[in-house]
């Protein structure tokens, strides 16, 4: 860490006490394996219902390639056994796969940016952070504001290694090879103000107050409980009067 400030060093030595950053070599294949698996089983056996999921699963496009977990959830998570195990009593693992590791520069620290945003917010804004999943089910995951904070991070990150130049030239490049399922996800990003919203918290507590009761109609119709709500429950206590839970 030579020419790093102290400060510096004793931010880093923090974070990496409380959360393990692992940049795997190789590409996560978990659900496409168990899918694969599945589909040659069937083949061979002669049976002609094959399940359109694992058709998907198959493709590798459902495994997980970038996340931020929690020691709480990742041994539930579809990632392969070496990368729970790195979590290593930590709080927190930030997990890239080769699919970013491997990616132009650009794209890995626009990536790797995203992630350590969402570690920012597990312990500076945990109501952001935990938000994520019971809103999903509201309204379009990268429209939380879980994500566009995330990605506002992300891209900030890009323009100041790569300028605001070389940041359009990766998007634009991005948007034109990009499947039609990812353009407005890509667009939005190019869009984006970068600015980080100081009020990011206090505007997630009025969301969730506001679609509170559509969340709890969620889990009682299903008659389960969300991930990340007991979670977020915590978070909100003392600050908030929204009933989450069923």
């Amino acid at each position: 860490m030579v020419g790093v400030e102290p400060t510096t060093c004793r931010l880093l030595h923090l974070f990496y006490l409380a959360a393990s950053l692992f940049l795997d070599g190789a590409v996560n294949a978990v659900r496409a394996n168990a899918a694969r698996t599945k589909l040659d089983e069937y083949r061979q056996k002669g049976w002609k219902y094959i399940s359109p999921p694992w058709e998907k699963d198959a493709t590798s496009e459902s495994d997980i390639h970038a996340c931020t977990i929690s020691r709480r959830t990742i041994a539930n998570q579809h990632l392969p056994s070496y990368v729970i195990e790195a979590i290593n009593g930590c709080e927190l693992l930030v997990y890239l796969d080769a699919t970013w590791t491997g990616a132009p520069g650009i794209g890995f620290a626009l990536t790797l940016a995203h992630e350590l945003r969402h570690s920012w917010q597990y312990f500076n804004a945990p109501v952001v952070l935990h938000s994520q999943t019971p809103l999903s089910w509201v309204m379009p995951p990268q429209l939380t504001p879980c994500e566009l904070d995330a990605e506002k991070a992300g891209e900030r990150v890009a323009r100041q290694m790569y300028g605001d130049e070389g940041a359009r030239a990766y998007l634009d490049t991005e948007l034109a090879g990009c499947k039609p399922e990812h353009r407005e996800v890509l667009e939005r990003l190019a869009a984006l103000d970068e600015t980080a919203d100081p009020k990011i918290e206090a505007e997630t507590i009025a969301l969730l107050e506001r679609r509170a009761a559509e969340i709890r109609k969620y889990q009682l119709q299903g008659n389960f409980v969300i991930p990340g709500i007991q979670e977020l429950s915590e978070a909100l206590r003392g600050r908030s009067d929204a009933r989450l839970l069923t």
